[in-house]
């Protein structure tokens, strides 16, 4: 059992939560694209910068709605009945009700989802949506149960410790970029059970972009049976929750960003 299929694509079907971290440029945003550009459902994406992706002809903008205005339900925005949309909201950062305005989104996406139809939300700038300590309902709600609601759940920020803790308590998978912050490594190492100096040491062989991954799915190796080496049975049965990645392949890099900067409208259903 792990996240992924035997296919080696993310089993979203139930829902997945989702943090990548790294500092900024290392590759965080680019893994989160790619899992929402092969995601086969309806997709929300919350800009809190209003720079990143995805965006184009084939995204619905709902432009920088405050709370008062945020539409309940999205359906009646739907271009085709049983073609999936992309809904992209771009808080306004001046608002007095910033922090409301964000979560009341991440509201929209947590109703709209549901075991029958799945859905996810990729956000961008996770800790400015869900501070530590100053997390609102919505998104607490859907940190504890996404799963009823089956909504995948994408977290990208360059800090883990000003960000909400639960989010690294409930994540599925965790990508770790390149991350310069001593504190933020003993936080994700600390919350997953990992010894922090082997953490950090994995964190240290990255490469350009390169990555760790840890998935709380994979079932971890068995035990070292009485009287066998501890070190040879390490040996021949590696944990496989966490593991070391090179960067993607830079065709794949370019892919992703030309869809996120242009993604074609969805096609329609031949009549």
């Amino acid at each position: 059992m792990s996240s992924f299929n035997d296919r080696g694509e993310l089993d979203t079907r139930s829902g997945l939560i989702i943090m990548c971290h790294g500092r900024k440029g290392s590759g965080k945003s680019v893994i989160g694209k790619l899992a929402t550009m092969n995601y086969p459902g309806d997709r929300f994406i919350l800009d809190v910068a209003g720079d990143d992706g995805p965006k184009g002809p084939g995204v619905i903008e709902l432009g920088s709605v405050r709370v008062d205005d945020m539409p309940r339900r999205v359906e009646h925005l739907r271009p085709e009945r049983g073609v999936p949309m992309t809904i992209r909201y771009t808080p306004d950062a001046g608002s007095p009700t910033h922090l409301e305005d964000m979560d009341a989104f991440v509201g929209v996406a947590y109703e709209h989802s549901s075991k029958e139809e799945p859905a996810m939300i990729l956000i961008h700038e996770i800790g400015v949506v869900a501070p530590a300590g100053k997390t609102r309902p919505h998104m607490r709600r859907t940190l504890m149960h996404s799963r009823h609601h089956a909504l995948t759940l994408i977290g990208c920020g360059p800090r883990t410790r000003t960000t909400e803790p639960l989010l690294r308590a409930q994540a599925d998978l965790i990508y770790g970029f390149d991350t310069p912050n001593q504190e933020d490594r003993e936080a994700i190492a600390k919350e997953i059970g990992w010894d922090v100096p082997a953490f950090c040491e994995a964190m240290d062989e990255l490469h350009g972009h390169g990555y760790v991954r840890y998935d709380a799915r994979q079932e971890p190796p068995e035990k070292c049976p009485a009287g066998h080496d501890p070190d040879e049975w390490a040996r021949m049965h590696p944990d496989l929750r966490l593991t070391i990645w090179d960067p993607l392949p830079e065709d794949v890099v370019q892919r992703v960003e030309a869809w996120s900067a242009n993604v074609p409208e969805p096609r329609r259903r031949a009549a």
